[in-house]
This record gives structure tokens, sequence and C-alpha cells, in this order.
């Protein structure tokens, strides 16, 4: 058994071998393995790893993640993703972290945020400086996950209903940090979502809600760049986002103790969804590369 698994969804199967060799760099002191849920084919170098899983999925990305986590097997899981780099250090700093804190409990991977060139390695982002404020990881910080818009006023802003079961002292955190046996326990991520975006924050609103506490960590341990909004290939991500996905979102949190009234939930609920997520993929005439992928683009 690893020390820790890291879920690594892909779609840019061109980034791996960077994000790989910044994980022997994060990494030092403890054991890793790298689980890759992925539709692409992946760089040889990435391939011959005795470290790296790669799952061949067409799914939703929430659905890979969850298929993906059960070839998973250490005492950790660090959820994160494909489009950056793992900064040094910084996973043995977690697991030396989390030694005074209880199984419940979550670490918050704070990370930088900037479109960086496709190449990720031309430009480096200045680490120095944190982007996001601290209350960024603070649910109260975020409108869309304390209201839901019930449309317009004669004046053209927007009418917002609180949603009742979001508690505003609770925290967020997308790259976190977590025993890989609380995961599973809480019965991981709810498949309903498309995105992974809300099924996380879902899966960290029920682990608060049974005890857990969420600590960041008072560094920056990673940096990314990601597509904007609708555009290229985040464009599927960005649909399911804003539509199906908030909508669920809204109609579980809309209602008092909603966390709390479904802390655990059935691991396989994966098995409900398709195995080709057709607002990414065309079912009869699935990539083979992501070169092909790039060409329907």
């Amino acid at each position: 058994m690893k020390d820790v698994s890291i879920i690594l969804p892909s779609i840019r199967p061109q980034y791996l071998v960077q994000f790989y060799n910044s994980i022997l760099l994060a990494c030092k002191k403890y054991t890793f393995e790298i689980v890759i849920p992925t539709p692409f084919d992946v760089p040889d170098e990435i391939k011959c790893k005795s470290n790296v899983k790669i799952i061949r999925t067409y799914t939703t990305p929430t659905v890979a993640k969850q298929i993906g986590i059960l070839h998973c097997n250490a005492e950790y899981l660090y959820n994160t993703t494909d489009d950056g780099f793992i900064l040094p250090d910084s996973i043995d700093k977690a697991l030396d972290m989390f030694k005074q804190y209880k199984p419940k409990d979550v670490i918050n991977m704070i990370y930088n945020e900037q479109v960086l060139d496709k190449k990720l390695n031309s430009r480096i982002p200045d680490l120095s400086v944190q982007i996001w404020p601290t209350t960024f990881w603070n649910v109260s910080h975020h409108q869309d996950l304390n209201y839901r818009c019930l449309g317009v006023d004669d004046s053209g802003n927007d009418i917002l209903e609180p949603l009742l079961g979001v508690d505003p002292n609770w925290k967020i955190s997308l790259h976190f940090f977590m025993k890989l046996s609380r995961f599973i326990e809480l019965g991981g991520l709810d498949c309903k979502w498309e995105y992974s975006n809300h099924a996380i924050h879902d899966l960290m609103f029920r682990n608060q809600a049974d005890g857990g506490n969420i600590y960041n960590t008072d560094y920056v341990a990673s940096a990314f760049t990601h597509f904007r909004r609708d555009t290229y290939d985040h464009k599927p991500v960005h649909d399911a986002q804003v539509g199906p996905d908030t909508d669920y979102f809204n109609s579980i949190y809309s209602t008092a103790n909603a966390a709390q009234n479904r802390i655990k939930i059935d691991y396989n609920n994966w098995k409900e969804y398709d195995s080709v997520w057709t607002r990414r993929f065309n079912e009869e005439q699935l990539p083979i590369t992501r070169e092909e992928y790039d060409e329907q683009l």
C-alpha cells in the first residue's frame, strides 16, 4: 500500500509527463501512486511507470473519478487536476500536517490559478503571491453556493433565494487531501453531477455535517491553468456546471439540513449513468487519440 493515491482524471495527456515530474519533487519522503482515468492514450513515458494506473473511460468527469478511486490503494487520497503542476515538498508537508488531525478531517491544498502558455512551462506564475484571498475557501464567500437565482426584477437585479441547506460556516476544498477510507465511507461523489465541482462541494458539506473539519495549507501547493467559460475543451464542463449541475445542487440544498440527511450515499451510484458522456463525445465515433478529439472541436 502506498502512502497517497493521486486521482487525476485527464483529458490533456500532453501535460502528464510534467505533472508526474512535479510529483517526484512534491513527494520525496513518502510513497505515491497516480490513478489516471482518461479517454485518451497517454505518453509512453507515463505508461511505463510502475506507480501509475491508467483506466480508459469515456464517462462524465465525476463518474471517471469515482471509478478511478476504486483502483486507489493508499492511506490518503489527493484529488487534483491534470492542467498544471504540484509544487516541491507540498505532498510531504500535507502528510506531515495530517498527523495532528482526526480521520474525518480534510486538508485543503491551496492552489494558484492563472492562464499559462499551453506548454505550461514557458511562463511560471509568481508563487509568492496567493491569488485567492483567505476568505475564498469559506462557503460564505460564494454567492452561488449560498443562494439560488429565481430571475431578475424590473431593475435587472437578480432575485435571490437563500439555500437553507448550506451552512455559511462551512469551508470548501476542490483540491482535497483526505483519508481514502473516509472518502469510501461517505460514498464518495454523487455522480448525478456531471462535472465534479458541485459533487466535491457536496462531499465536503456531507463530511463537515458529520463532524469533519477542513484545514487550509499555509503554503501554495500547486499551480494550474484553466480555459475559461465555454472555450475549447472546457465547454462541456462549463455547460454541465451552469446547467443541470447547478439545478441539481439548488434542488438539494434549498432544503434545511440537506447534508445532514444524506451524509453517506451509495458508492456504486456511478453505475446508474451512461458509459459515454455524450456532452463531450459522439457515442458512435469515440476518438482514439487526443488529436482526433481536437479535430472535432
